[in-house]
């Protein structure tokens, strides 16, 4: 009796990951959920970083060569078209690099022959490389979008077979743009189950959400704009305690979050901070009974967890305000995000939030193992036109 080769699950990881590991050691967190589930329903996974990226830390056996003709058709490229970009000629450079980006895609897809890639990220090359492979292309949420940000991730309509969605909001948005929804939930729905192990019991930090890149900032990175440290500095002033959290896009880059945590020890002597890279953001919750951010998302991570955000940014907190009121985050219906306008206002609604929890609800409306069944019935092959 021959038996049958088992169903293949390839998951691709952006090379520049930004999030905390997962336990596998290979995967960013928000992988996890849906990783465990292809593993328990006894699927083969294989795990790769994308190969259109720096470096590469899979420990999958295809994970070198395959890369290496991008490397390497990239230095021709640059060696030959530079007289040509010099010509504004660099519509050419591009297409040559995308379909050097192809034939990889295309080797490591023959080598693998997997029934689905799920990834963060996928570009148009990856999704029509799968697509004439006859490999179904799923996306798996990674932050939150709206139609606008779909429209610029694949402007040639080129888009993933399907999108694992946190939300029934993020789900319409998707269905909207012609890619099939699943609504599987926030990756990090887990915390509301870690924190029912903690008996509800809140953190003692105001937890500081960082970004980058804005204006009018203290710090060379863009990660302290002004209005941010003065609130800060009102909070230490107010024997508050803080805790610093570095955004994973600095995280990413080595050089660049050393020196950013040298000049936040020499600013705010004795604050904690947290390095994505090295710390959970369910620690950091855990540790928070309040989110501080100009703009992030992270006010969704920390909603899941009971615990609300104060923004500064009035356009951003009304925004996130109407994405919670849609969904509904918490059984009391009350509005995870606060738009403060002083640091009077934030003293005190901190005070407020010292001692407040909210219950979340979950926000799932189908489960991984469904969406795996799914794949199961259908075969490899277009999602959308399948189902």
């Amino acid at each position: 009796m021959v038996n049958s080769k088992p169903r293949t699950a390839l998951f691709i990881v952006p090379g520049e990951s930004i999030d905390t590991p997962s336990p596998q050691g290979l995967l960013s967190h928000k992988f996890d959920y849906i990783y465990d589930e292809f593993r328990k329903s006894k699927w083969q996974t294989i795990v790769l970083t994308d190969v259109h990226t720096k470096w590469n830390r899979s420990r999958s056996k295809y994970r070198l060569r395959s890369a290496w003709p991008v490397y390497i058709s990239r230095a021709l490229i640059i060696a030959i078209t530079m007289p040509l970009a010099i010509l504004r000629s660099r519509s050419l450079l591009s297409f040559l690099n995308q379909s050097a980006l192809q034939r990889t895609y295309k080797s490591i897809l023959s080598r693998i022959q997997p029934d689905v890639v799920l990834t963060i990220g996928a570009s148009e090359v990856l999704v029509r490389a799968c697509r004439e492979a006859g490999i179904s292309t799923v996306e798996i949420q990674h932050g939150m979008f709206e139609k606008s940000d779909l429209q610029m991730y694949w402007p040639g309509g080129i888009c993933p077979d399907a999108l694992l969605t946190w939300d029934t909001r993020s789900g319409r948005i998707v269905h909207e743009h012609g890619i099939m929804p699943w609504v599987l939930g926030h990756p990090d729905e887990i915390l509301r189950t870690w924190e029912k192990t903690s008996s509800k019991k809140l953190g003692d930090f105001v937890c500081v959400s960082l970004g980058y890149n804005s204006e009018d900032s203290e710090d060379p990175w863009g990660c302290f704009p002004r209005n941010l440290t003065s609130a800060m500095d009102h909070l230490l002033e107010s024997n508050i305690s803080l805790l610093i959290r570095i955004h994973p896009v600095i995280a990413a880059l080595s050089n660049r979050s050393k020196q950013l945590e040298k000049w936040i020890g020499q600013r705010f002597a004795g604050v904690r901070v947290d390095n994505p890279i090295r710390v959970p953001l369910s620690s950091t919750i855990g540790s928070s009974f309040l989110n501080l951010t100009v703009l992030s998302a992270t006010w969704f991570d920390f909603a899941l967890a009971g615990r609300p955000s104060a923004v500064i940014d009035k356009a951003a907190a009304y925004r996130y305000q109407d994405f919670s009121s849609e969904i509904g985050i918490w059984e009391s219906l009350n509005l995870p995000v606060a738009c403060v306008n002083s640091n009077d206002e934030l003293f005190a609604f901190a005070e407020s939030a010292r001692n407040t929890f909210e219950n979340p609800k979950s926000l799932a409306q189908d489960s991984a193992l469904n969406f795996i069944n799914a794949l199961e019935t259908n075969g490899s092959g277009n999602l959308r036109e399948k189902w």
